[in-house]
């Protein structure tokens, strides 16, 4: 496998991070349209750019506070 460099792109407006945001929605519908079973909240939460907080309650199907 070829390194790839990894680039970090800042968005400079509003529009700009608007369409971020479209194109993360977009390659999460094509998660969902491909997968055929239900897809991980991890992926979800990677393919939107946001991390899950640890919280062992919500997997244990508790509440969280």
């Amino acid at each position: 496998m070829a390194n790839r460099k990894n680039d970090v792109f800042c968005a400079e407006n509003q529009y700009e991070e608007a369409l971020m945001l479209m194109g993360r929605v977009n390659a999460l519908a094509g998660i969902i349209q491909a997968s055929k079973y239900s897809v991980d909240r991890e992926v979800v939460a990677a393919a939107l750019g946001f991390e899950l907080a640890e919280n062992k309650d919500n997997e244990q199907g508790g509440k969280a506070e």
